[in-house]
């Protein structure tokens, strides 16, 4: 076959090849160096570093120490020298880095401007225009007798003008206006260069600024100012306070203007301080009744821990019996007033030998009861709010059972002669005659009244303990076999957790397992389909070859 042919069918073989191929692949990227991770430091290494840290910020801390007080007796001493106080000298140190680092000084050349242009104007007639520094003719003979002074005649022209001048720039700087019509002027000058200043800044930094300018005094002329840097803080209002700033700005010059800060204050600290002075005489009352024992504090939430320690019961109380600081202020008024009376009665008694012996009794059986009143109380002139069980530690046991017994009426403190005085819920006292003398004993209970005229209180039934009537040795087996049967538990709680991880890490590696199969059985097939289309291609090519010697022969 000629060269010629050969090379003719090979190209076309060569192309038949290159057809078959793939043009869509993308071109790789370029291999680049993949960035390090950093060294992780040692715990040695980590330990240095932090002790490193605390020693710098210790040093620190001590050298700032040091240069506050260095500052305080730098205070101290002009405080010595100059009067005021030493925190005064040290918010004025402070603040010189606020204020301006330097000020032009007043020349004697504006002071003889000043000083010439006022006898120039007293001299015209009136209603003649008067002369300004833009005259240039008036500038002109300024100037001119200006030079034909001498420096010593230039000195003493202007000595007075110059201190007046100086001043002036103090007190309108730091002085305070008295005329309202001054004070409106110097307010639009300074915020119309506050704005210029503020909107520049905006303009370098892209920052938002927002200010609220409102007058302080009622007499002043000053309408309130809000600089906006953009419509977004306009809409940032809108959005999540639903209010413009226009609104927070009103609201804010008539808290400025009524003074409500100070009646607010005012009111705080008058109800602190009737607060502690009630605290205070309760307390001493307590403690003038207790002795010789002494009550440390008063309990208003658990006062029968009192009446055992002390033997003291609370009589005639006026109001709720709570602490001060959670009264209103009509009741709290009350107790202040009954509290510091010209003739103030006793809000506390001691219970007799008898009383006491009953109450001992009482508490021992579990059913407190009423104990008869002293005949010695003088009840207050006002009606008494009595004292009830709140709802939650009523018994509603106590409360329906109370029909099976023959001869019981069941009241409760707020339902019967309180809920007429509108009584609150309280802690449990006893009830007897006259209802004026209240004796708290416990928490929890229904006071209940015989047919006879006695009162007793039902106690709230509360769940037996299980070692009730057992002796100290059947006590210490029964915690044995309390304390092995929870560790018996415990054990088997650990055992039925430790089965279920053995549980669940088997389902993991049988999952794990089926996964490797179907992985397997994946690449398997692949690799026989691979070896599938390399025969099929074969089989092409050589149909391909024999018909193309086929076609060569023809054309021959």
């Amino acid at each position: 076959m000629p060269m010629v042919e050969t090379s003719r069918v090979y190209m076309r073989r060569l192309a038949a090849q290159q057809r078959r191929m793939a043009t869509s692949r993308l071109q790789a990227s370029l291999r680049t160096k993949k960035k390090q991770p950093p060294r992780k430091l040692t715990p040695e290494e980590l330990k240095n570093r932090r002790e490193k840290r605390k020693e710098n910020q210790q040093d620190a801390d001590e050298k700032i120490a040091r240069a506050k007080d260095a500052i305080w007796e730098v205070c101290e001493g002009l405080a010595t020298d100059l009067g005021k106080t030493p925190a005064h000298w040290q918010r004025f140190l402070m603040q010189l880095l606020r204020l301006a680092a330097s000020e032009r000084k007043t020349s004697r050349w504006n002071a003889f401007v000043s000083l010439f242009l006022e006898r120039l104007n007293a001299e015209l007639a009136e209603g003649v225009p008067k002369k300004g520094v833009d005259d240039i003719e008036v500038m002109a003979q300024i100037k001119a007798a200006w030079h034909a002074m001498s420096e010593e005649e230039q000195i003493a022209c202007t000595a007075e003008k110059l201190a007046q001048i100086e001043e002036e720039r103090k007190t309108k700087s730091v002085g305070k206006h008295t005329v309202a019509l001054n004070a409106f002027h110097d307010m639009n000058s300074t915020v119309t260069k506050v704005e210029d200043m503020l909107g520049d800044l905006c303009a370098r930094t892209g920052c938002e600024v927002l200010s609220f300018i409102v007058r302080g005094d009622i007499e002043h002329y000053n309408r309130p100012v809000i600089i906006e840097s953009s419509p977004r803080v306009k809409n940032f209002f809108k959005m999540c306070f639903n209010q413009l700033p226009s609104q927070w700005i009103l609201n804010l010059e008539a808290y400025c203007l009524t003074g409500f800060d100070a009646v607010k204050n005012r009111y705080a600290d008058n109800l602190k301080t009737e607060q502690a002075e009630c605290s205070a005489k309760i307390l001493e009352q307590l403690q003038l009744v207790a002795a010789p024992g002494h009550a440390g504090r008063m309990n208003y939430e658990n006062f029968g821990e009192i009446t055992k320690r002390h033997r003291v019961v609370y009589q005639n109380w006026p109001v709720t019996f709570c602490s001060p600081s959670k009264l209103g202020v009509l009741e709290l008024n009350t107790l202040h007033g009954v509290l510091h009376a010209p003739n103030p009665i006793s809000l506390f008694r001691k219970l007799t030998s008898a009383e006491w012996a009953l109450f001992k009794e009482a508490v021992a059986k579990g059913i407190p009861y009423a104990l008869p009143p002293p005949t010695t109380i003088t009840p207050l002139p006002t009606v008494l709010r009595l004292l009830g069980p709140s709802s939650r530690d009523r018994d509603p046991v106590s409360e329906t059972d109370t029909t099976d017994s023959p001869g019981l009426r069941s009241t409760t403190p707020g339902t019967s002669g309180d809920a007429e005085q509108g009584t609150t819920s309280g802690p449990t006292t006893f009830s007897s005659t006259p209802p004026e003398v209240q004796i708290p004993i416990a928490r929890g209970g229904v006071l209940v009244s015989l047919s006879e005229g006695s009162d007793i209180v039902l106690p709230k039934k509360r769940k037996e303990r299980y070692d009730a009537g057992m002796t100290l040795e059947e006590k210490e087996v029964a915690k044995k076999e309390i304390a092995e049967a929870k560790q018996a538990a415990k054990q088997a709680k650990i055992a039925e957790r430790a089965k279920k991880q053995r549980a669940k890490a088997a389902a993991k590696a049988a999952k794990q397992q089926a996964k490797h199969v179907a992985a397997a059985a994946k690449k398997a097939a692949r690799s026989g389909f691979r070896a599938s289309d390399k025969e099929n291609v074969g089989i092409s090519e050589q149909n391909n070859g024999e018909g193309d010697e086929g076609m060569n022969v023809d054309t021959v």
